[in-house]
């Protein structure tokens, strides 16, 4: 290898690695990764991320909270671990189709994930939730839409 192909291979590594910090923060910022993954430099100015998940479904025009059994509680659990890692960018439509086969009275159902973040301004812990509804209908979870804050499904 000559040296100018050297010379271009190290330039681009520091290239790299002095952009990734940048790329990786809006990364975070964006999507809502982890910030102690991939990586980053975002972890020393994030706490740890935290997630709950809540379940409402809909029975004959009638809402309540669902409570998973515990065959749903371990997939749940995997699916707010990935969420924790991967942010927006992975949505609960697996966990949905699998509480839509357990429910097959349910016709509508909706899971909020909400979020702990810190609050810059104020320095105090508060939440963000992101709500996903489902049409159910045999055994499916149909993915509806949704903007703004979390309603009720259907």
């Amino acid at each position: 290898m000559s040296y100018r192909w050297k010379r271009l291979a190290v330039g681009s590594l520091l290239g790299a690695v002095a952009l990734w910090p940048l790329a990786h923060h809006a990364a975070v910022r964006l999507w809502h990764l982890d910030p102690w993954r991939f990586f980053g430099w975002a972890m020393y100015a994030a706490p740890t991320p935290y997630i709950e998940l809540h379940f409402v479904e809909r029975v004959e025009g009638q809402f309540r909270v669902l409570q998973l059994p515990q065959e749903l509680r371990a997939q749940a659990a995997a699916y707010a671990n990935a969420r924790v890692r991967w942010g927006e960018l992975y949505p609960p439509h697996a966990l949905a189709r699998a509480i839509a086969r357990h429910r097959p009275q349910a016709d509508g159902l909706a899971i909020v994930v909400r979020r702990y973040v810190l609050d810059r301004a104020t320095s105090r812990f508060r939440y963000e939730d992101r709500q996903y509804s489902y049409r159910l209908a045999g055994g499916d979870a149909i993915p509806i839409p949704t903007v703004g804050p979390p309603q009720a499904p259907g």
